[in-house]
């Protein structure tokens, strides 16, 4: 990865994803991960059977929890249980 953040297209690639954010973030609203509401522990336990990243899990649970649409194109959600938007056939 930092081969490639290093190399000379990683400009215009970064450039291309801070206007796609950009746009993403003037039509958005950030909210907090309210941690009060998620089993963190149960996130652990289930993090050591390697199904999901912890943070991966983090973002599964905080979906749940305020009915959030999950919109991702990474497989390692399929099984996350919050409603997922994707164009990865995987997860369909």
């Amino acid at each position: 990865f930092k081969e490639f953040r290093n190399s000379k297209y990683f400009a215009h690639v970064a450039s291309d994803i801070s206007n796609a954010v950009r746009k993403i973030l003037d039509q958005s609203t950030p909210v907090g991960l309210n941690f009060d509401s998620m089993d963190l522990a149960k996130i652990v336990q289930e993090f050591k059977f390697g199904k999901l990243d912890f943070n991966d899990q983090v973002i599964c649970e905080m979906c749940i929890h305020s009915n959030f649409k999950l919109i991702t194109d990474d497989s390692d959600f399929m099984n996350c249980g919050a409603p997922i938007i994707t164009a990865n056939k995987k997860l369909f």
